[in-house]
């Protein structure tokens, strides 16, 4: 769901069929230029490590595949 704080209200978007990422808790987000991109988490087992980009417009998830060192904290508790 999307909290609007200019309009006050919360609206849920399905998304389209396709790649989507795994259920978690305690991963980063931010949203830049219309993208809300989720970063790591836990499902509770394991730390995730995944760069994930929802077109918000296009109601779609794409993984975004990166290269270089992880981070030290991949979730937040």
């Amino acid at each position: 769901a999307f909290y609007s704080s200019t309009n006050n209200t919360l609206t849920t978007i399905q998304p389209t069929q396709g790649p989507h990422p795994k259920a978690r808790a305690g991963m980063s987000s931010t949203i830049c230029k219309g993208n809300l991109f989720v970063f790591g988490g836990t499902n509770g087992l394991t730390k995730m490590n995944d760069l994930w980009k929802f077109a918000i417009s296009e109601k779609t998830w794409n993984e975004v595949k990166v290269e270089g060192d992880l981070p030290l904290v991949l979730f937040h508790e």
